[in-house]
This record gives C-alpha cells, structure tokens and sequence, in this order.
C-alpha cells in the first residue's frame, strides 16, 4: 500500500482524513484490516484513533497497531492494522469456525505396552506377570543365583507362550522402552471472549478432542495436554487454542488422568 498518496493541504485541528484500505477474512473466521488516516503532524498522535476502535468501514474489526510515516510537508500518513472476526455461519455467535492441525512424532513407552506383548502380539503377557517379571529382575537374589551370577528363571516362565522369559531377556539387555508414535491434535479459534473456565478445568485429564480426530490403535486415548488464549484488539477478541496428545496402545491411565 502506498500511504505516500495525498494531495491538499489538512489544517492543524482538522479531523483525519482517511486513505486507502483493506479487509481480509481467514480460515477461522478471522477478519484483518488496514486504515490510512492523513491529518496535519500538529495533531499527531493525538488525532491517530485509540486501540480498540472499529475500522470505519466494518465495525466487526477493532483497532489493534498502528504504523506512522511523514509524507509531503506537515502531513502524517498513519496506518491503522485492525483484527476481529465474521460470523457469517452463525451471526448472532461469540465464536468463530474452529481450524484443526495434526502432528506426529516419537515418544517412549514401557516395552511391555509394545505390540509384541500386547493383545494378539507372539508373547501377549498379562499386568500380573509383568509385575512378576520387574520384581524378580530388581530382586537382589534371584531363583537358581544372585544379581552377579547366572540367573535360573522359574521353571512356569518357559511354559505357555514364555512371554515372562521373553520380558526378562529385554529387561535384562536394557531394554527398558520402545519408540511409540504420539499425535498432537491442535485446535484453532476465534472468540469474543476468553477461553471457557470448563476447557481449562479438563487440561491433564482423558478427554475427547474435538473435531476429527485420526483414531487409535489398541486402547488409546485422549489427553488435553495444554490450552492457550491470546487477547487481540485492546481485549475485544481472543485467539485460542485446545491441544491434545495421544497415549500408546494401552491409553493413559484412568486412575492418574481422570
């Protein structure tokens, strides 16, 4: 935009005129906007309009930064940056349309949670005998020999599918963990006012994100994991985000996170 554009004179005193605009609407409903004001470098900055006022073409954006620059004699061009946001899906709403992101990456889980000793995994395993397992292998004397010689595993750990002499060996080898995929599921939006309390009550518990989110193997589940609200425009509109993070194939534990 070329803010350099005026021509005439504007006495000291005189109102601002205004320049060129634009306005702008996103994914999230958000509108952003620019004002050009010119008014005489007597009156500046006290004829520039306060935070918060409404953009004089659309009273849905407010007033949020202003930019100033000198242009021909004793005027000031200002430029005015606005933000707010449209309803047009819902006019008589105080939120906008919400905007959904997804991110994986790799975390670590328990080696027993893996897929080789979970459900239909070649050494399922059950809580009990992998409660047996860690407390023979942190046991300072083990059956058939000591933590510094051979160690001799219960004559039951070698029936069935030895899935508790196949966690042992792990264990023992420093296996301790294995690289589990872990989803960030994000949403995005608008608002006229903050955050909602009950949002940020649920932050640390299991919980079911909104939107679409991709489904999970095994038991998985939900945590909102984090929640954010920014303030735009002198406090007239509120950016806000909801994250959630996904468990491994056991889900996050209902006696910690509920």
């Amino acid at each position: 935009m070329n803010t350099a554009r005026f021509s005439g004179e504007i006495q000291a005193g005189s109102p601002p005129v205004e320049g060129e605009w634009s306005i702008e609407r996103g994914r999230k409903d958000e509108l952003t906007g620019s004002q050009v004001f010119f008014m005489n470098k007597t009156d500046f900055p006290y004829a520039v309009p306060a935070n918060g006022s409404a953009h004089p073409r659309d009273a849905r954006i407010a007033l949020e930064s202003w930019t100033a620059r000198s242009v021909e004699g004793h005027i000031v061009a200002v430029t005015g940056s606005y933000y707010g946001f449209s309803l047009s899906h819902n006019p008589t709403g105080s939120t906008g349309s919400s905007v959904y992101s997804m991110d994986i990456s790799l975390s670590q889980d328990p080696v027993e949670s893996s897929p080789l000793f979970s459900e239909g995994g070649s050494f399922q395993i059950s809580e009990e005998h992998i409660a047996e397992v860690r407390d023979f292998i942190n046991s300072p004397i083990r059956e058939g020999g000591t933590a510094d010689g051979d160690v001799i595993l219960p004559t039951s750990w070698e029936e069935e599918n030895r899935a508790r002499a196949v966690l042992f060996e792990y264990l023992r080898r420093g296996i301790d963990s294995y690289r589990v995929a872990r989803v960030t599921w994000t949403r995005s939006w608008v608002s006229r006012d903050s955050i909602p309390q009950s949002i940020l009550n649920n932050v640390g518990l299991i919980d079911s994100p909104a939107g679409n989110p991709p489904n999970l193997e095994g038991d998985g589940n939900w945590l909102l994991v984090g929640a954010r609200s920014s303030s735009r425009a002198d406090d007239r509109f509120y950016e806000n985000e909801q994250v959630w993070e996904s468990s491994g194939r056991v889900g996050w534990n209902t006696g910690l996170y509920t």
